[in-house]
């Protein structure tokens, strides 16, 4: 990246729902983190290592659930397509956005042009209990593509997306438990079953 942020902290996620904490404030040293980072590989490797100044951590990746970097900027790491965006928000701002009981552009079943823009929000929850909520910047899929979604969200290597602050998050796919597409793609997987969220009264 062309400009290295000052300081880095690393927040790693475990599946017991404990997060460690590390930081770096030497600017060559997170320049050697963040350049030497291949996102795909993150959780692919049978360990994270952490090497610090008097010790050294190992996690097993697969009980890590998601990565934080914490710091000014965001790394220029490109989006698979058609993805052109995803942003973390809040609990609060996720819902915010819609209501979907009342609000008909986000019915799932309403055909879309393939190619065209669209915002769509993500919910997805880990073995640790933990939500994350994910807008997305997207374009429509073709009807093929629609249904391959939920395989290839599932056997992907990693899913990242920008924190608001400044940073990224990047989720270990083989810790989620549910993911939850508002709106859903129009042309469902064949084997989906037809049935809608209970509404809470």
């Amino acid at each position: 990246m062309d400009v290295v942020p000052p300081s880095l902290e690393i927040r790693i996620h475990l599946v017991n729902g404990r997060v460690a904490e590390f930081v770096q404030t030497n600017p060559a040293a997170v320049r050697q983190i963040l350049e030497g980072m291949q996102p795909a590989k993150v959780f692919s490797q049978s360990h994270l290592i952490i090497a610090g100044k008097y010790s050294l951590t190992a996690y097993s990746s697969r009980t890590i659930t998601a990565v934080e970097l914490i710091m000014d900027g965001y790394p220029d790491w490109p989006t698979p397509p058609p993805v052109e965006e995803l942003r973390l928000t809040s609990e609060e701002e996720f819902w915010k956005h819609f209501e979907a009981e009342k609000d008909q552009k986000f019915i799932r079943e309403q055909e879309r042009k393939v190619g065209k823009p669209i915002t769509g929000y993500l919910e997805l929850e880990l073995v640790s209990g933990e939500r994350f909520f994910v807008e997305i910047q997207s374009r429509v899929l073709p009807k093929l593509d629609q249904r391959h979604i939920i395989s290839q969200m599932f056997s992907a290597p990693v899913l990242w997306a920008r924190r608001p602050e400044g940073g990224v998050t990047l989720v270990n796919p083989d810790n989620i438990v549910r993911f939850t597409f508002n709106p859903g793609p129009p042309h469902a997987p064949k084997n989906a079953w037809p049935a809608h969220h209970k509404v809470q009264t």
